[in-house]
């Protein structure tokens, strides 16, 4: 039993990333191990809430252009509330032709107000939850989903770089805000 939400989320990630040597490029693993040291004060900060625990796009429903449902909660526990959208955006890509977690995140503005960091949080967990992923996946046959999986940890770990800006280590970030990158063919080794 893991006794905090801190616990929960870096759960065995050097083990996993040792794991991952040989998938993702030493750069890489070097990156995800930089952004969760630089941003570990967000990881556990607040109270856990009731989380979906694996959203995306293929779980929403919409009648008419506005919500209409949500299923799948086999994965349901409690988390940060940016677990939710770290997954989304884990997902984003894999099953629809174009992106939707704009929208998604244009929902959540009406009711919980979204900052650059808020933003900047939701890319830092689908970051976590893609290395949990794709060390999970390395169980089972290769296919299309570590391809994606290896994109997205890219993806947004440039989101994170780029929003962050160049910075001396140990200066305060600056609250940027940038569209997301897309990247529809991601190589087979990040």
């Amino acid at each position: 039993m893991l006794s905090t939400h801190h616990a929960f989320a870096l759960r065995e990630p050097p083990e996993r990333l040792h794991r991952l040597r040989g998938v993702l490029r030493d750069d890489t693993v070097r990156a995800i191990r930089r952004a969760v040291a630089d941003r570990d004060a967000w990881i556990g900060a607040e109270q856990a809430r009731l989380a979906h625990g694996d959203l995306d796009a293929t779980h929403d429903f919409q009648h008419e252009g506005r919500y209409a449902g949500i299923i799948d909660f086999g994965e349901i526990r409690g988390a940060d509330r940016h677990d939710a959208l770290g997954h989304f955006a884990l997902h984003e890509g894999k099953t629809l032709p174009r992106p939707v977690l704009p929208f998604l995140l244009e929902g959540y503005r009406d009711v919980v107000p979204r900052s650059a960091e808020e933003e900047r949080r939701l890319h830092l967990w689908a970051v976590l939850i893609g290395v949990q992923a794709l060390a999970q996946s390395l169980d089972h046959p290769r296919g299309a989903y570590p391809e994606h999986l290896t994109g997205v940890i890219r993806r947004n770990l440039a989101i994170l770089r780029a929003r962050d800006g160049a910075r001396p280590p140990g200066s305060p970030r600056p609250p940027a805000h940038a569209p997301p990158a897309r990247n529809a063919s991601p190589p087979s080794r990040v």
